[in-house]
């Protein structure tokens, strides 16, 4: 895991890159997000919330707010619960696999705020709807 306490321990890229804190809304416990693999942590999809976005805050102080793309929103439905919470069951513990280009780009972004890069190499996804 990396952890990074003060601003001079991020080296790598400016610290307006580098998110530290996700308006999670109403959900229970926290975000998290994979370095090694092109999923979404479980139970971590995107918030979402405020019109379909969710607002960041980064190292240097400023904030941002994202709106995910339309197939991010369409994720499944069963995979939420009221609370935002994803039940994905033991076939699913690993995390969610995005499956279209504009659900990976969501990804890839969120990941490299979090990371500052991918861990993998990123896969170019389908134009395959739900």
């Amino acid at each position: 895991m990396l952890r990074l306490m003060r601003l001079s321990d991020i080296v790598s890229t400016a610290p307006g890159k580098r998110s530290v804190f996700m308006d999670l809304g109403q959900r229970e416990g926290g975000f998290s997000a994979f370095y090694f693999r092109e999923k979404w942590h479980n139970p971590s999809l995107p918030p979402i919330h405020h019109a379909d976005g969710t607002t960041l805050s980064f190292a240097d102080g400023h904030t941002e707010y994202w709106h995910w793309s339309r197939e991010s929103v369409k994720i499944p439905r069963e995979l939420r619960s009221y609370n935002g919470i994803v039940h994905l069951g033991s076939a699913g513990r690993a995390g969610y696999t995005p499956s279209t280009k504009e659900r990976l780009a969501d990804l890839h972004k969120t990941q490299k705020a979090v990371w500052d890069r991918l861990g993998y190499t990123p896969s170019t996804g389908s134009d395959d709807g739900l």
